[in-house]
């Protein structure tokens, strides 16, 4: 670690024990095998199913679904610490709680939370959360996906993409449109079968990093999904999903955290061990330069993403301090994981000689998914010239979806495309 260890870590013994649980399980099982599936990207299953038996995807449930319901604070350590070994497998770790986990907590009812919790947190289902889309990226409000009401289900018809672990889950939570009136509102679904009928995926190919980490695009052609299984209600949807990236948030920012250590690490022992111009290359002022300026990056990283950590365990969750440990956080592992290169020089350009190619490739995504960088320091400007700047957009309204044609009209060319079904399904039978 970078410093003292009491100024690095602020945490109780019983805390610093899971960070050591997680440091240990990834020198020993993730090392081994990230290499492997960066070349040859794949879902480790494998891999997943020993992160689930120990205990790892479910550590920050609440202890009644059979998590350990541990703080954020000793969640965010367990995610840097894998990340350090590898971005990807940190993913994995992460998206059961973070994306797919929480909005059921948030919002889901006692049956919905008792029905699908215990899968996410043992690992028996691999959850997946779908939100974006091909012209609905940082602007939510752009979503097409649509949801009919039709008698005890909903039917949903749209596309998703950059779905991560979406190629193999088998638990997804799905934003929509609602018709409300002569309104479309935002609303959330969970679809725990994939072989429902009208449900297609693709896996996206050519990732440039996290490759261990599968990402795929969703299609839904009239899927039917009981209307038990909405979380909450109509209306709610954007507020669900808003709260869920804000806590996916400071995970990231973890994950950043152990690819800025990782970059760190890698440079300093390099460059201690590489000779040029009669020494060790650290002894030059260039790269001793460096060193400093990553060093300080991570530190001051650590520093922020720790301190939101605390403050959502202390029940403030605001969204500009999650915005801002992610945007601080992602800069510093791109500058650290470009430095780092830089100081392998040749080195670092071939994988085959060392992982500076690898955090590189890894840490460009983390200024890109949860929210861009640019989305990010929308919400913190934004925040300052809020009347109630420290706690925006906690209770705002979801914004009025665009290009969307009139619901009420959707409703009924729905209805006369299903009774012209039935007539045309009651004259072949005939």
């Amino acid at each position: 670690m970078i410093g003292p260890q009491s100024l690095v870590y602020d945490l109780t013994p019983e805390q610093a024990v899971m960070r050591q649980r997680a440091k240990e399980f990834a020198e020993a099982e993730v090392e081994p095998v990230a290499t492997d599936y960066d070349v040859d990207p794949r879902f480790p299953h494998e891999l997943f199913a020993k992160m689930a038996e120990s205990g790892l995807t479910g550590a920050p449930f609440p202890k009644k679904f059979g998590g350990e319901e541990v703080s954020y604070l000793e969640y965010v350590t367990m995610v840097e610490e894998v990340a350090r070994v590898d971005a990807a497998a940190a993913v994995v770790m992460m998206l059961n709680y973070t994306l797919a986990g929480k909005p059921i907590l948030f919002v889901g009812s006692e049956e919905q939370q008792q029905r699908w919790i215990p899968d996410l947190v043992t690992g028996k289902r691999v959850g997946a959360f779908a939100l974006s889309e091909p012209v609905a990226g940082s602007d939510a409000s752009a979503m097409r996906t649509i949801a009919i009401p039709d008698g005890d289900d909903y039917v949903l018809t749209g596309e998703k993409h950059y779905t991560t672990s979406g190629d193999v889950a088998d638990l997804f939570v799905i934003a929509a449109q609602v018709p409300v009136g002569e309104s479309w509102r935002f609303a959330a679904f969970v679809l725990d079968d994939p072989d429902t009928p009208g449900f297609h995926r693709r896996r996206l190919e050519h990732k440039l990093g996290i490759r261990m980490s599968t990402m795929a695009k969703l299609r839904l052609e009239d899927v039917r999904i009981p209307a038990a299984n909405m979380l909450g209600r109509p209306g709610k949807g954007f507020q669900t999903m808003m709260r869920t990236l804000d806590g996916g948030r400071v995970g990231i920012s973890g994950q950043a955290i152990g690819v800025c250590q990782r970059a760190v690490e890698e440079s300093v022992a390099f460059s201690t061990q590489r000779h040029a111009f009669g020494g060790p290359i650290a002894t030059l002022g260039a790269i001793q330069v460096m060193l400093a300026d990553m060093a300080t990056q991570c530190s001051a990283a650590r520093a922020l993403v720790y301190r939101v950590a605390q403050m959502f365990d202390a029940g403030d969750h605001w969204p500009i301090m999650a915005s801002q440990a992610k945007l601080f956080a992602s800069r510093a592992a791109n500058f650290c994981a470009y430095q780092n290169l830089q100081i392998h020089g040749g080195y670092g350009y071939f994988g085959e000689l060392s992982i500076a190619d690898r955090l590189f490739r890894d840490a460009r995504i983390l200024e890109i998914y949860e929210g861009t960088s640019q989305i990010q320091q929308l919400i913190i400007s934004r925040s300052l010239t809020k009347e109630d700047a420290e706690h925006p957009f906690r209770d705002s309204a979801a914004p009025e979806p665009i290009d969307l044609p009139d619901p009420v009209q959707v409703v009924v060319d729905y209805e006369a495309r299903k009774a012209a079904g039935e007539e045309e399904n009651e004259g072949e039978e005939g």
